[in-house]
């Protein structure tokens, strides 16, 4: 009897640390969704991982940006189609946005500007960087930290998905031009059509399609069954394990039936 006991209580433990690993992949995964965003652009989709570990402050700066909505309906105001495209700065009209905040520069022993990162865009002084940031169509080695008194330009992440979106933008026609308001600048290399960051989320924010909900209903229906059927099977083996316990004590009643 007290093999059925312990067979029963095993599989009870194995079912709960089952779920308790489940829960905790979940939680992993929505933690680092985090730092997975998708730049929805009129010329399609870029996912970007973010670099948190090597990059801690410039992470943290961007998405200060993102969870103010800074970001809605800039554009990417410059396209130099053998080196990068920048952005982050202006709206489609080419009206300079005001940016809050400012970041220390983490190039220095921080990552490299290769093909499809995402860098922090400033003027000469190192620390400048606010805003706007750009992504290297080719690797640019020359923007990178020489040594520990020369800073580069600061990496903090990498394209995942989308870089025909990125290689798209980067062919794109351009152009001279000066906005028409008082006080604008001239801009070289300004897209003749604007390419417009409609806005920046998270990607575990993203807003799901009618598809996509059916197909998370059905998912999460066959997680619930799942659990439902694990947590049976776990209260079919006690109450297995009950009754051979209850049967044994009645017919223990019975000296001729049980002996010591």
């Amino acid at each position: 009897m007290k093999s059925f006991m312990t067979v029963a209580l095993i599989f009870f433990a194995l079912n709960v640390f089952a779920q308790d690993v489940t829960q905790t992949n979940v939680q992993t995964q929505m933690d680092n969704s985090h730092n997975i965003i998708v730049m929805q652009t009129n010329k399609g989709d870029i996912v970007i991982e973010l670099d948190e570990l090597r990059a801690p402050k410039t992470v943290a700066n961007f998405k200060k940006y993102i969870k103010t909505g800074f970001y809605n309906n800039v554009v990417f105001h410059r396209v130099i189609s053998d080196f990068m495209i920048q952005g982050g700065g202006f709206t489609h009209k080419m009206e300079k946005k005001t940016a809050t905040f400012t970041v220390e520069n983490e190039s220095i022993g921080g990552l490299s500007n290769i093909r499809g990162s995402i860098s922090m865009a400033r003027t000469s002084a190192p620390h400048s960087a606010s805003s706007q940031f750009f992504i290297n169509v080719k690797d640019n080695p020359s923007l990178d930290s020489k040594n520990d008194k020369n800073f580069g330009y600061a990496v903090f992440g990498q394209v995942i998905e989308g870089m025909d979106v990125v290689d798209s933008i980067k062919s794109v026609k351009t152009q001279r031009f000066k906005p028409p308001y008082s006080g604008a600048i001239t801009h070289n290399n300004s897209p003749v059509k604007p390419v417009i960051i409609e806005s920046i989320y998270f990607k575990n924010e993203t807003i799901e399609t009618p598809k996509q909900t059916m197909q998370n209903k059905l998912t999460s229906s066959v997680k619930t069954k799942i659990e439902n059927e694990a947590g049976f099977v776990t209260l079919l083996f006690s109450l297995i394990a009950f009754t051979l316990a209850y049967i044994k004590r009645v017919l223990c009643k019975c000296p001729k039936r049980c002996r010591k």
